[in-house]
């Protein structure tokens, strides 16, 4: 252990008298004991400085030591406050304690521990010479400010990393979001990166993309703290991954999300332009990028249905996606399984008979009943239908072709 010097070595300082420069001579040199002291109180009141040992116990010891140090020399002996260069070493060991996992009230409770520590060992000495009482009672005020610079230094320093690290974690999520999004990357690089980061694959996640109205940006940070902070102000389970993507705002919420609390956020949302798509759940590096990709497909659909929402839901959009709705090919497949009876206008009694059947199973007695005919009346359709348009429903592969077809043409 180095050894302490005995002096403060600073010369004589005329606003000190000598009684009380005496009295603080020796308590700098015998400020081991106060430091010793002071960790004794810290490791009792807090668990985080009652976890170190080793090297990050030296540590404390250390810095424990500059500033007793500094505690005698600045505000008592030279009456000031520290200067912003003699409180920069502060900084940076907030910065490491941060590191430590010591939370800012204990680090600041440490430090303000310690105040009466060295201020009841200096009062110790003073016997009955009262203009000495006196003379220290008036560094009072210095002393209290000095203190308080030191911890907002301290809650700087701590703040600071904690924002660097976040920031840094918060980059590296927003990196690993945007591979799965754009489902080039390789399932094996996906899931190294993914545990880079500490996503666990293992648990079941849905995925929510959140996409900013037409002209904003999605990818800011304020659309980031806008969700993040709606989200965390809800009961929507427990750990939320969220960060940017190039189609906006992703989250990967837990398989018990509350969706009435979900649907609740994106009420609000909605009503400033925004689409909230949600896929399904799934576990897994493959899972996990399909929910992200039909988080994606429900936007798409929702909004070429001109869904109101508030969310737009892969489960209800699926058989959709199925065929593609969105694009011209759905048209076309639509056209080929129902020929000239896309012309709805010309062919509207004909559809309708097609639609009740599909809605009622392909139960015809049923099928009849809803549409207030006879089922004699719906077999002569069905059977005009076979002969005019070559669409026999008593085939299973027919039947699904036609929901099919319907379920693009009501689109």
């Amino acid at each position: 252990m180095r050894r302490q010097s005995s002096t403060l070595g600073l010369g004589p300082v005329s606003a000190l008298s000598p009684a009380l420069r005496e009295r603080v001579e020796l308590a700098y040199a015998a400020r081991g004991r106060r430091v010793q002291d002071i960790i004794a109180r810290c490791r009792r009141d807090f668990p985080s400085y009652a976890a170190l040992s080793g090297e990050g116990l030296e540590s404390v010891r250390r810095n424990l030591d500059s500033l007793v140090g500094a505690f005698y020399r600045i505000p008592l002996v030279e009456g000031r406050l520290p200067t912003s260069e003699e409180l920069a070493p502060q900084r940076k060991i907030a910065r490491l304690r941060f590191a430590q996992g010591v939370p800012l009230h204990e680090l600041v409770g440490c430090y303000y521990g310690g105040l009466p520590v060295l201020w009841e060992d200096l009062v110790a000495t003073l016997e009955v010479e009262s203009h000495v009482e006196r003379e220290l009672l008036r560094r009072v005020p210095v002393t209290l400010s000095a203190m308080a610079l030191v911890a907002t230094a301290v809650t700087e320093g701590w703040v600071e990393e904690r924002e660097r690290r976040l920031r840094s974690r918060s980059e590296a999520i927003d990196e690993v979001l945007s591979l799965f999004s754009a489902g080039s990357a390789s399932l094996r690089v996906l899931k190294a990166r993914a545990r880079a980061v500490g996503l666990g694959l293992d648990t079941p996640r849905t995925a929510v993309l959140f996409r900013t109205a037409l002209g904003q940006h999605a990818r800011s940070g304020p659309a980031v703290d806008l969700v993040r902070n709606l989200l965390e102000d809800r009961p929507l389970g427990h750990d939320i991954i969220i960060g940017r993507v190039a189609d906006g705002v992703l989250a990967l919420l837990s398989d018990d999300v509350d969706q009435t609390a979900l649907a609740d956020v994106a009420g609000k949302l909605r009503g400033y332009g925004w689409r909230i798509g949600v896929g399904t759940s799934a576990s897994g590096t493959a899972g996990l990028r399909r929910s992200i990709r039909e988080a994606t497909r429900a936007i798409e659909i929702g909004e070429y249905l001109r869904h109101p929402g508030p969310l737009d839901r892969y489960a209800d959009f699926a058989v959709l996606d199925l065929v593609d709705v969105v694009s011209p090919r759905a048209a076309d497949f639509a056209r080929s399984v129902l020929g000239s009876l896309v012309d709805s206008a010309a062919n509207a009694k004909q559809l309708q008979t097609l639609r009740a059947v599909c809605r009622s199973g392909f139960h015809y007695k049923l099928a009849a009943a809803a549409l207030g005919v006879h089922p004699h009346t719906l077999s002569y359709r069905l059977s005009r239908l076979r002969r005019t348009h070559g669409i026999d429903l008593d085939d299973a592969e027919t039947r699904l072709r036609v929901h099919l077809a319907l379920l693009i043409l009501d689109v």
